[in-house]
């Protein structure tokens, strides 16, 4: 079993990590044929869409993955797909009150139109991808990985060189996330006529019991996307797409070091942790151990963010995107925090206190819309801006951090 486990670990974390390498290389092409405010365009309608992402299945979809009982499997994957349509419909009508009011945008329709379909993909992908987690079949989840990211790039670039700019972008992003659904639906496929007839009652019962989800699940999710997603909008909204454009490179080699290494760091601990509380009823060794680890390497990734990236930014992706160094610099000591709270993130759900959990969210929620209060009133510059985000991140990070530690030591 514990060989089936690492191997299944190491599959889906090297589909991760192709696709990253595929963005990567993709990020420097789309950097020298888009403007920086087409990228902005790009990133304000896909931020909007990721707030939503991870909740538009009203996290039904994640019940599917630990659900056994066959008839309340396929209530879950009708109930998941019809909350995801309707949310998706919701979700992209409600957001023209945004659009509507930035300049230099692209019509307002349009906007929604991208918003949908962006949604109402990852709705059907959310519950498919769940549905063959719960079977076990890791091997097409990560093919899909590898193929979006690679369908996405290359249709970017294709578009780049027609000359298609900010509808280019969000096009091939389209693309991306609808390729590869033929291979991700092949297991689901052979369930379709029994879960066209899934009963009423059928779903009423699956929502009985998985509730929860939406009542906590949901929210916590929401936050947590919506944390860093705000970042962005209020960026595009009171600093202007082209250093909207300018920040979202920024985040993209920030966030490098957490999808690779954090992200299975976390995979391992949460599998450790899991091990020593069930035994000792305490997962403070396997917290301790893995705090060492982490804390050595966010030492060396800040000295590498902090003096190394700002040089290479301008190298990789163009002289125009200088000033993305100076963003890292900012954005450095928060990240290093984020880097260790993350990868021991899920010590909370190993001691159930998912509670604790939202009140974290709670915590960046307030603080990216006091920030955002201000900038409205004009008081901040998008340094300043960028400076108290990285300032109240990092107590909030380290607040998490030293709260996992104290749940660790006690039974």
């Amino acid at each position: 079993m514990k060989s089936v486990y690492l191997k299944s670990i190491l599959l889906l974390t090297s589909g991760s990590m192709l696709g990253q390498i595929i963005g990567f290389v993709g990020s420097m092409i789309m950097t020298r044929m888009y403007t920086a405010s087409e990228i902005g365009i790009m990133t304000t309608i896909v931020s909007i869409s990721g707030i939503f992402a991870p909740v538009i299945n009203a996290r039904f979809d994640f019940a599917l993955v630990k659900e056994q009982e066959e008839k309340y499997v396929l209530a879950l994957v009708k109930m998941s797909i019809y909350i995801g349509v309707v949310l998706s419909l919701v979700v992209s009508l409600a957001s023209y009150i945004y659009f509507i009011d930035i300049e230099g945008f692209i019509s307002p329709f349009i906007s929604i139109l991208f918003v949908f379909l962006i949604l109402v993909i990852q709705a059907f992908s959310n519950v498919f991808k769940s549905y063959n987690n719960n079977i076990g079949d890791f091997k097409t989840m990560t093919s899909v990985i590898v193929m979006r990211r690679f369908a996405e790039e290359i249709s970017m670039a294709i578009f780049g060189l027609m000359g298609w700019k900010a509808i280019g972008l969000l096009i091939s992003r389209v693309i991306g996330q609808y390729f590869g659904m033929k291979r991700e639906i092949k297991n689901i496929k052979k369930k379709i006529k029994e879960i066209i007839s899934v009963q009423w009652h059928d779903m009423v019962d699956a929502y009985n019991i998985h509730k929860r989800q939406l009542y906590y699940s949901s929210p916590a999710a929401l936050m947590n996307a919506g944390s860093y997603s705000l970042i962005s909008l209020v960026v595009g909204k009171y600093f202007g797409l082209e250093l909207l454009g300018v920040y979202a490179i920024s985040y993209a080699v920030l966030g490098l070091p957490l999808s690779v290494i954090s992200g299975n760091v976390s995979k391992v601990y949460f599998s450790e942790a899991s091990k020593e509380y069930a035994i000792k009823g305490t997962f403070n060794e396997s917290t301790n151990k893995t705090l060492v680890f982490l804390i050595i390497f966010s030492i060396i990734l800040f000295f590498i963010m902090y003096y190394i990236f700002p040089m290479i930014v301008p190298f990789i992706y163009g002289d125009k995107y200088e000033m993305s160094g100076f963003m890292i610099r900012i954005l450095a000591p928060m990240f290093a925090i984020r880097f260790v709270s993350s990868a021991i993130n899920t010590g909370l759900v190993v001691c159930n206190k998912q509670n604790f959990e939202l009140i974290v969210q709670i915590l960046f929620m307030l603080s990216v819309a006091l920030l955002a209060l201000l900038c409205n009133y004009r008081l901040l510059s998008i340094s300043t801006f960028l400076i108290g985000i990285s300032i109240t991140y990092s107590i909030v990070y380290l607040i998490n951090l030293v709260s996992i530690c104290y749940f660790s030591k006690n039974k």
